[in-house]
């Protein structure tokens, strides 16, 4: 989904063409590897200029590049300078030298979607400067296993307790699955108009539209968060949920199983329908007038 990584790789091949005076020889080999790494950048390119959802992600946006996180982030990777040496004539060597300002221009340079992803790959380049450097100095294979240990295991422990609080995040519920799975079947065509936790796994699951989703992909993310919650936990007047619903076009409504307000009271006359699915309700809307 992210084509940083081709990117990355084509900065490197023009580097090293560079670092290589445009050498003729470099220069046929790396044809063949430049074009079919190129060819599905292109493709993201045409995509980000006829498909409205790409288009949409392609966007800038105001994401920070430079703070704490990314100190903390690459400071271990201190450990590898000890690993740098001059790469010499050998090609391989000069191109993981050269991964390295590749990935740091590309994430300084990019300014849409998760631009964050643009470093991931930094860990491998630096994984080997870092092993070469604890051979160079020597250091005990101890003293290599705990700080391995130190670098991982806390950040594995983070994602294992996030992963286990959020499990409603992660997972549907009996009356959430039986929902989505009649929303499935049901006939009438039309977007669901649900809270996040849901409304993410609408499309997929439902092949329906759905009022908010992904953040990359739902203008007006925040506010369509919140109004969205607003909706289901109660917090709107009936006049303020009536209009939520007329503007985002719903001919369902899906409560999950952490809403805390039936929608019947508030919308009235709207609602056609309410099939309940164990904790999870869906509401049909009636049609409105003129279409």
């Amino acid at each position: 989904l992210h084509p940083w990584q081709g990117i990355t790789l084509l900065l490197i091949v023009g580097g090293l063409l560079l670092w290589e005076r445009l050498d003729r020889r470099t220069l046929l080999a790396s044809l063949l590897p430049v074009a079919l790494t190129a060819a599905p950048v292109f493709y993201y390119f045409v995509l980000s200029h006829t498909d409205s959802s790409w288009a949409l992600v392609s966007q800038p946006n105001d994401f920070p590049h430079f703070g704490w996180f990314l100190v903390l982030g690459l400071a271990p990777f201190a450990l590898a300078l000890p690993g740098l040496r001059p790469p010499r004539e050998d090609v391989g060597e000069k191109m993981l030298l050269l991964w390295v300002p590749a990935a740091l221009v590309l994430y300084a340079g990019l300014g849409q979607s998760w631009f964050y992803h643009a470093l991931i790959g930094l860990s491998l380049p630096f994984a080997i400067f870092a092993l070469r450097g604890a051979r160079r100095l020597r250091v005990p294979s101890p003293a290599v296993a705990a700080v391995i240990a130190i670098l991982t295991i806390p950040g594995l422990v983070f994602v294992l307790q996030q992963f286990t609080e959020g499990l409603d995040d992660h997972f549907f519920r009996d009356g959430e699955r039986q929902a989505l799975s009649y929303l499935d079947r049901a006939e009438r065509p039309g977007p669901v108009l649900s809270r996040l936790e849901l409304g993410q796994a609408v499309p997929g699951y439902t092949g329906r539209n759905t009022y908010v989703g992904h953040y990359t992909w739902t203008p007006d993310y925040v506010d369509k968060v919140e109004r969205a919650r607003a909706l289901f936990e109660g917090e709107l007047s009936g006049e303020e949920a009536r209009r939520l619903v007329r503007e985002s076009r719903a001919t369902f409504l899906l409560a999950d199983c952490r809403s805390g307000a039936g929608l019947r009271a508030s919308l009235g006359p709207s609602v056609a329908s309410q099939r309940r699915f164990g904790c999870a309700t869906v509401y049909e809307l009636r049609e409105a007038p003129g279409g």
